[in-house]
């Protein structure tokens, strides 16, 4: 009897030229994991329809996996996996992602790989929910005299 074909949803990925600015890049959202590392970047403002609303980089380096290709493909498949199954359902849109592989992923068992995927999904809600909260509640900002400058030393 023949197997049966497997289909995966396709993950859109980040361009090569997002990636290298997205790296360098300080992240408003960064969550450290055994075996993975993430940044969480807000699309930008210009987001245009034919930008999909989630895009996921995987970075899978020589130094932190291993110089063979075959770790390499097998660390970077098994996290597209896990994110696909567990990750993009249960996060927000409207965000890029940026995963750098570590060396625990490859022999990580399965189970634990997609536990601390589901505790990634939980922070990071609750990162987001904190800070689009505080931005709701913030008062305008409205003109007021300094208390620490002397009112006959303001420039007026």
């Amino acid at each position: 009897m023949l197997p049966t074909l497997t289909t995966f949803k396709k993950i859109c990925s980040l361009p090569a030229f997002n990636v290298e600015k997205l790296f360098t890049k300080k992240a408003p959202f960064f969550f450290a994991k055994e075996t993975f590392v993430v940044k969480v970047f807000p699309q930008p403002e210009w987001h245009t329809k034919d930008i999909p609303d989630q895009r996921i980089g995987i970075i899978t380096g020589k130094k932190a996996i291993s110089r063979f290709a075959v770790h390499r493909n097998r660390a970077k498949r098994r996290l597209k996996t896990a994110i696909t199954n567990v990750f993009l359902p249960n996060v927000p849109k409207g965000y890029d992602y940026l995963f750098t592989t570590l060396a625990p992923v490859v022999t990580e068992p399965w189970p634990k790989l997609i536990q601390e995927m589901e505790s990634l999904v939980e922070e990071l809600n609750a990162a987001i929910k904190k800070r689009s909260g505080n931005k709701k509640t913030s008062k305008p900002s409205s003109p007021r005299t300094s208390p620490t400058v002397p009112s006959k030393h303001r420039i007026q």
